[in-house]
């Protein structure tokens, strides 16, 4: 007789074996949301109770103070959804398990809906994803820290194709933003900056314990920024042809 096979661990098939129900997705969610027992999204109130009749939507509290009703995704991206939280767990384990990320099209395909509801779906996700309160433990350890830049520079001659194209004038108008990642581990962090030194540390300071060890390329920029961080800063020099030296590399983040 042959064996019942049980779902690798994490995997997509897992993840539906594990909550099948819409129940259970909601049971979920609600350890997620209110780790320390439910209370109102309204006025905070920790003096709720839970609706159990019949005719009662699934998951539906009320607040003794406020009066207000409210379900675990009230006040959330997921507020009003009519899309069964089944969808919305197989939307956050396909865009937070993808390495390279996934488009709306793709999305669309993998959840049977269309493209436009994928693209919503996918921005909601994405900011549930953002540290509101900073809670989220900082970068620790050996955190690797690069920066790139994102989009072509803009054309010097235009032609007729372009005529509507606008650059504003300014100092660095002409340059392309650039990225700051920083990595350690499976965690990625990105800032967005106009190739000001000061906005790199503001960036570590916001994300990076100070005990931290900082590994990077020769970016003086960044160098300056990591001599406040006890733990040291190890480079590698690019221009050198130096891109790994023992343990020392910015390969992860790249």
């Amino acid at each position: 007789m042959v064996a019942k096979r049980v779902p690798r661990i994490n995997s997509l098939e897992w993840l539906e074996w594990k909550f099948p129900t819409e129940d259970s997705v909601r049971r979920l969610f609600e350890g997620m949301v209110w780790p320390d027992g439910a209370h109102c999204p309204h006025c905070g109130s920790a003096e709720v109770w839970r609706f159990s009749g019949r005719k009662s939507p699934p998951g539906l509290y009320e607040c003794r103070h406020c009066a207000g009703q409210f379900t675990v995704i009230a006040k959330t991206p997921m507020h009003a959804t009519k899309l069964p939280l089944n969808v919305w767990l197989r939307a956050l384990y396909l865009i937070l398990f993808s390495s390279k990320g996934v488009s709306s099209v793709i999305l669309g395909k993998q959840l049977g809906m269309r493209q436009s509801t994928a693209w919503m779906m996918a921005h909601a996700v994405r900011e549930m994803t953002e540290d509101r309160d900073g809670r989220d433990p900082l970068l620790g350890c050996i955190v690797e820290i690069d920066t790139t830049y994102m989009g072509a520079p803009p054309r010097k001659k235009k032609t007729k194709f372009h005529k509507h194209f606008w650059n504003p004038p300014g100092a660095r108008s002409g340059h392309r933003s650039q990225l700051l990642p920083a990595a350690t581990g499976a965690r990625l962090l990105w800032s967005s900056r106009r190739g000001i030194a000061a906005t790199i540390s503001r960036f570590l300071d916001r994300f990076v314990s100070k005990d931290a060890r900082i590994m990077s390329d020769d970016d003086k920029a960044i160098g300056r920024a990591a001599k406040a961080f006890s733990g040291g800063h190890r480079i590698v020099t690019h221009r050198a042809d130096e891109f790994a030296r023992g343990e020392v590399h910015s390969n992860t983040v790249e």
